[in-house]
């Protein structure tokens, strides 16, 4: 074997070895290999069997070894001058990307990424790396994550459709195309790897679909790395072994449908905001609404209002409109992809609240931001969980689309001041489509992320119409 070969089959067997790792290393997870490399497997096996070798292999040996002859046909690999090499290994829509390396990095320079071209109508979300169109800032653009290299680096990628390699700016780079089905328009469906070798970090994109092709190579290729201080340098992950490992299985919490948790409108619910300060919270009121002209359209979400005009869902008398709304199946990511499994029509509709805020402490309540958003459960015979149905596209948004007496800009959920004993009426509502009212429920005042729906402290209101 001519020298060359040797050092690739070493880097081949080195990767493999890092795949067959982790595969037994998921702690007793049970593991469902394909059918194709199932396989492939047992024919290795054979193999092996009718050699008659002395050499006794273990179980995982033998196994590791049928995962470079099965798994490590590289599809790609990638050289330059012989000091790394990047290898992509697909499976089906499973992309896995190592990153061989044999130079070793100090890491003992701090680095800032410099963008010396921006597309026009586009700023950065502060010092985020994150890139919007002016007129669309929460959502699209393209975002940008640093990575530090260790020398044996391992990325994955799932809904990939389709991978090339292309050189920007004489960065190595695999540009990545994905197909997956979110709801609304805005699609992060490529991904690109950009590899600074000197430097020894892998720049990672995330584009959304807003954004023209030519318009992010061109802010790719006019990317750096420059040398800082500590203080000023771009934030960077360090890889980890659990990290990249994809999508993981998604834990369903249940809320026991008796719960004392659970109330009524018109209940006063008694809490505390920030933990501190004791208030009594009441739904007094949930109308479901057809049309909104009522409504001061200042008191709006500017983000969820103009959505819902640009797709012609509000009506200049501010009727309410119907539209086809596509049932999505999710894929795996690995096996399978989304689908389309059905189509309906739905109708808008607005949840327009009353609730009112009594301050029972002894103390103002300031910088109180009223930013609960709605909660969609759904009945099942362990309780009530969050509705799994996935749709095209919903008006329901996740934020608060209406909040009158709120605050400006960035601000525009912060409520005034609440004086000790006042009690604050506060008109609020939610845009939905008319298969959700039914499953309406409103945490109170709850600032933590919400997983448990039965987590200490989490009271919820049942508003289902």
């Amino acid at each position: 074997m001519e020298k060359n070969e040797k050092h690739e089959q070493e880097i081949l067997e080195e990767v493999a070895n890092r795949i067959a790792e982790e595969e037994f290393d998921k702690e007793q997870e049970i593991h469902h290999f394909s059918s194709t490399y199932q396989s492939n497997k047992q024919n290795f096996l054979k193999k092996v069997s009718t050699k008659k070798s002395k050499t006794k292999f273990g179980l995982k040996r033998v196994l590791m070894i049928a995962i470079i002859s099965i798994v490590l046909i590289p599809t790609t690999i990638y050289a330059s001058k012989e000091i790394y090499q990047w290898i992509v290994t697909k499976n089906n829509y499973e992309l896995n990307l190592s990153l061989y390396d044999n130079k070793k990095y100090n890491h003992d320079h701090f680095y800032k990424l410099k963008f010396d071209y921006i597309p026009i109508d586009m700023i950065e979300d502060g010092d985020s790396n994150k890139f919007s169109y002016k007129g669309n800032l929460d959502s699209g653009g393209i975002s940008f994550v640093l990575w530090q290299l260790s020398g044996k680096d391992d990325f994955k990628e799932l809904y990939t459709k389709d991978y090339k390699e292309l050189t920007i700016n004489h960065h190595p780079s695999i540009v990545i195309k994905k197909n997956m089905m979110n709801s609304g328009d805005i699609q992060f469906d490529t991904i690109v790897y950009l590899f600074f070798e000197k430097e020894g970090y892998v720049l990672q994109a995330y584009i959304s679909n807003d954004v023209k092709e030519s318009e992010w190579k061109k802010m790719l290729e006019k990317v750096s790395l420059g040398e800082t201080n500590e203080k000023d340098a771009t934030h960077y992950g360090i890889l980890s072994k659990d990290l990249f490992k994809g999508k993981q299985p998604e834990k369903n919490y249940y809320l026991p449908k008796n719960s004392s948790n659970i109330h009524k409108i018109g209940d006063a619910v008694n809490t505390k905001v920030y933990d501190t300060q004791e208030v009594l919270f009441t739904v007094k009121s949930a109308t479901v609404m057809d049309n909104i002209k009522l409504l001061d359209k200042n008191n709006f979400n500017s983000n969820s209002y103009e959505q819902l005009k640009d797709k012609q869902l509000i009506a200049n008398d501010g009727e309410l409109l119907p539209f086809n709304q596509k049932i999505i199946k999710k894929g795996d990511g690995i096996q399978t992809l989304d689908e389309v499994v059905g189509e309906r029509k739905v109708k808008t509709k607005f949840v327009y609240l009353t609730v009112t805020i009594e301050n029972k402490s002894k103390k103002t309540i300031k910088d109180l931001y009223f930013q609960n958003r709605l909660y969609l459960l759904e009945d099942s015979k362990k309780g009530l969980s969050v509705a799994k149905e996935e749709v095209d596209f919903t008006p329901y948004s996740g934020e608060v689309d209406y909040l009158d007496r709120h605050g400006e800009g960035k601000s525009f959920y912060k409520m005034p001041d609440i004086k000790p004993g006042e009690k604050r009426a506060i008109k609020l509502g939610y845009f939905v489509d008319s298969t959700q009212p039914s499953k309406m429920f409103l945490p109170v005042l709850y600032y933590d992320d919400i997983e448990k729906l039965d987590a200490k402290g989490l009271e919820w209101i049942d508003i289902g119409q």
